[in-house]
């Protein structure tokens, strides 16, 4: 999902990783160098930095007019097709994104299931200003139910602490809601129930 149609870097090729998050450097790739920053001020820097050092930048303007082209594209797909509420009498799990999407605001925390939910929530949802985390499963299985919990004992009041899971996933840790009550915690739960004919 994350390797634009399985290309990856040739063996080689030097890296530079920018990431708000220190945990994710170096788990992939061996990067010559990692940067823990927010994207856009570490690109700014990088920017003046290749200013300075008289770097040609136009060499890369149609690398980057096939970006600014490709994301506008993205967008304008998924504006498209989260419109309808359902597709073929089934929930439209875009549309129920896109109003997510809508509803989350500040630093507002939301845990995402493995499979599609993940995908979901780290491709379809936008990062609209700084501080709002996504926690995604990285290939745990119905994960995010009991760790939505988990999120809110860690954040305590402070933060909105929601969980997207599907039917199956929330069917495996039903019993931790005991342990939700008991211990008075609250969060909210999205279950996308998935039908499928047989």
């Amino acid at each position: 999902m994350a390797t634009d149609v399985f290309k990856y870097p040739r063996k080689g090729t030097q890296v530079v990783h920018i990431d708000l998050d220190p945990t994710a450097l170096r788990r992939t790739y061996r990067e010559e160098l990692s940067i823990v920053c927010d994207a856009k001020v570490a690109l700014a820097m990088l920017r003046e930095a290749a200013r300075a050092a008289r770097v040609d930048g136009n060499s890369w303007s149609a690398w980057a007019k096939e970006v600014r082209g490709r994301v506008s594209a993205w967008l304008e797909d998924l504006e498209r097709v989260s419109r309808e509420t359902a597709v073929q009498g089934r929930l439209n799990p875009y549309h129920l994104m896109r109003l997510l999407d809508q509803h989350l605001q500040g630093d507002d925390l939301l845990v995402a299931d493995t499979g599609y939910m993940a995908a979901w929530a780290v491709t379809v949802l936008q990062q609209k200003q700084a501080g709002r985390n996504t926690l995604r499963a990285a290939g745990s299985l119905w994960w995010a139910f009991p760790a939505t919990f988990g999120a809110r004992l860690a954040v305590g009041g402070k933060r909105r602490v929601f969980g997207l899971t599907g039917d199956g996933g929330i069917g495996y840790h039903l019993a931790d809601l005991e342990t939700a009550l008991r211990l008075k915690t609250s969060a909210i739960q999205i279950v996308e129930q998935l039908l499928a004919r047989f």
